[in-house]
């Protein structure tokens, strides 16, 4: 499973207003309705948080810098290789530990 979605179990699991929306379905909520609420309320990859950041071909990853956040799930960052500044929403970053 990608980072975020684990951030988003865990803090649904232990943020009081979540366990009571939680409580109120008839149904399980599916894992992007917990992830958008997640994203509503936290930023995962603040500025300057070093990230691996999906490149256009399939499969390759590379080291940047998330410079800002545009919107709910997206995050612009810059490759330190220089090859340029891109946007990339949750999907597409993972922290560089």
């Amino acid at each position: 499973m990608e980072y975020v979605a684990v951030l988003a179990q865990t803090w649904a699991a232990v943020e009081p207003r979540q366990q009571w929306i939680d409580h109120g379905y008839a149904r399980a909520r599916t894992i992007d309705e917990l992830v958008n609420d997640f994203l509503l309320a936290n930023d995962p990859f603040p500025v300057g948080t070093a990230v691996f950041a999906a490149r256009w071909q399939p499969g390759r990853w590379g080291l940047a810098q998330v410079v800002s956040r545009d919107d709910m799930d997206e995050w612009a960052v810059v490759f330190i290789d220089g090859s340029g500044k891109v946007v990339r929403d949750h999907v597409e970053l993972c922290p560089a530990l």
